[in-house]
C-alpha cells in the first residue's frame, strides 16, 4: 500500500507542477498582456453602478414583474379571451420595446 501511495502523490506533484507552469515558473499572467510598444487604447469607463442595475433588472426583476402581473390580470379581469390576449400582447411588447430603448440609452449616452 505504500507503493501506492507514494505513486499516487508522485502523479499529484507531477500535476501540480503542470498545472502551475505557465503562472509560476514562466511568470505568464494571460489577463494582464500589455503592449510592449504603440498606442494602447484608452479603457472605457462607464458607470459600473448603472450596468450592474441594469443588468439585475433586465435579468430578473422585469420580467418576473411582468410575469405576475399578466397572471393576476388574467385572473381578476372580466372580459374576454380575445381582448385580454391582445392585451397581453400590446402589453409585453411595450415592455420590451422599453428594455431596448433603456439598453440603447445606457450603452451608448451614457
Amino acid at each position: 500500500m505504500k507503493i501506492v501511495e507514494r505513486i499516487k502523490k508522485g502523479l499529484i506533484g507531477i500535476g501540480a507542477f503542470l498545472l502551475t507552469i505557465p503562472t509560476k515558473v514562466f511568470a505568464i499572467d494571460y489577463m494582464d498582456i500589455q503592449p510592449m510598444y504603440g498606442i494602447q487604447e484608452p479603457e472605457l469607463v462607464r458607470s459600473n453602478l448603472v450596468n450592474s442595475i441594469w443588468n439585475i433588472c433586465r435579468m430578473f426583476i422585469i420580467p418576473i414583474a411582468l410575469l405576475i402581473g399578466i397572471i393576476i390580470y388574467l385572473k381578476k379581469s372580466k372580459s374576454s379571451k380575445k381582448r385580454k390576449i391582445i392585451t397581453v400582447l400590446i402589453t409585453i411588447s411595450i415592455v420590451v420595446i422599453l428594455c431596448l430603448l433603456v439598453n440603447y440609452i445606457i450603452n451608448n449616452v451614457i
